[in-house]
């Protein structure tokens, strides 16, 4: 199998575009449009007076101006509003989030193509296959402690707390709006806990729903002075059971191959992420250990992701078993998009201006274990690994024929689209 891809489409590079988190839908179904956020600025952290411009290209016509849907007050620059078409048919129908400042509540926003409003429901984080459900979290306890992946309308401080029970992962029925809590945080601190979680800063999060919207992953997460550590589970809508399927602490992103399967980027536990959690005499060590480490091997070099043991994993999650696999590019952490019957996915790789690395958009061949293509863009230096930086989060259209990611164009951010090709 022979792939590459041609940039079809790039927005004005007068103006500020993005589109937001990785594997969500921006293009519809047709393929013709392509979602998207405007704003005036790029230079610091939304806040409560800031909003975006919602609106769409139409990517197929020579000249497209953007088409202004709607505002939100509820963005950040990595996950953006989570606006994305709404299935099942991914034409109609778009959803966002925002926030009501009557309520003093986040929301999310259901509106057809042409920017009227059908209805208005808690805010979401991740939206089922077919369009009847989402899965949402507290972004009110996010903005104290996931700054870069929340939204800055409102500060609670009775939520500025290390650990809250009555923090949760909730169902909205998009139909009816109904919200049910169904994983509970202190729930999921009873299971196999280890000593860094005492006094840790706990949350859930990251959670993507199965293509058949019958289970879904999450992360369960805490801040403790070793860094952070990484639970990943499966739930299961049907019976509302959840199993823990990695443990090794090292976790980021992920996409489904299929209803039992993930691509994920971590690590299986070895010798290294078990002393981390380890409590007592090896906590002390580590935490001595730790500055030193810092200062010798930067977090993402191939010395760091030898020792952590990071690489690309496919996980069963009926069984929890492990695999790696894409070991051309298991030293790059990124935001992988599975291709539907074509054995291969997309991904990127971070900014590290500061240690001469370009971000890039890779495609990869699962089977022959080789890089398909490798597409490097440019950053802005300043904002490199910083909440401020401009992730590419590729996102993949139905067809699997057009990969869209935002980025760094003439010091501006940007979204561009490229048609995925046969290279005879």
């Amino acid at each position: 199998m022979k792939k590459n891809i041609i940039k079809i489409f790039e927005t004005p590079n007068n103006e500020h575009f993005f589109s937001g988190y990785f594997n969500t839908n921006v293009i519809n179904a047709l393929e013709d449009k392509i979602l998207a956020l405007r704003v005036s600025f790029i230079d610091r952290l939304p806040g409560a007076s800031d909003f975006a411009e919602i609106g769409y290209f139409n990517f197929g016509k020579l000249k497209s101006d953007f088409i202004v849907l709607g505002t939100t007050k509820a963005f950040n620059w990595q996950q953006g509003a989570m606006l994305q078409f709404l299935g099942p048919d991914y034409n109609q129908k778009i959803i966002y989030n925002d926030y009501d400042e009557k309520k003093e509540k986040y929301i999310s926003v259901i509106m057809d193509i042409n920017g009227s409003i059908i209805k208005k429901n808690p805010a979401v984080y991740a939206v089922s296959p077919n369009g009847d459900y989402a899965l949402t979290i507290d972004y009110e306890r996010h903005s104290w402690f996931r700054r870069g992946y929340s939204y800055g309308n409102k500060f609670d401080e009775s939520k500025k707390t290390h650990f809250s029970p009555e923090d949760s992962i909730s169902m909205v029925e998009l139909e009816t709006g109904k919200l049910t809590d169904i994983i509970r945080l202190s729930d999921v601190v009873e299971i196999q806990p280890i000593p860094s979680m005492k006094n840790a800063i706990h949350y859930l999060e990251h959670m993507t729903i199965s293509p058949c919207g019958k289970r879904f992953i999450f992360f369960h997460r805490w801040k403790h002075v070793g860094g952070i550590h990484t639970r990943v589970f499966v739930y299961h809508i049907e019976t509302g059971k959840y199993q823990l399927i990695l443990d090794s602490g090292r976790a980021s992103h992920y996409c489904w191959l299929d209803n039992e399967n993930i691509l994920l980027y971590g690590g299986l536990p070895n010798a290294a992420n078990s002393f981390r959690k380890k409590g007592g005499m090896a906590k002390i060590v580590f935490n001595a250990i730790k500055p030193i480490y810092k200062k010798l091997v930067f977090d993402g070099s191939k010395i760091s992701k030898t020792l952590t043991g990071d690489s690309y994993l496919i996980i069963n999650t009926d069984s929890g078993k492990a695999r790696r696999v894409a070991t051309l590019i298991s030293d790059q952490d990124g935001h992988p998009c599975w291709m539907d019957q074509e054995e291969m996915f997309i991904t990127d790789t971070y900014a590290r201006s500061k240690h001469q690395m370009q971000p890039a958009l890779i495609g990869y061949d699962l089977n022959a274990d080789s890089i398909l293509f490798s597409e490097k863009s440019d950053s802005i230096d300043k904002y490199d690994e910083t909440p401020l930086r401009c992730d590419f989060h590729p996102k993949i259209s139905k067809s699997n024929t057009y990969i869209t990611i935002d980025n760094m164009i003439n010091n501006r951010r940007g979204l561009s689209i490229y048609r995925l090709t046969d290279d005879n």
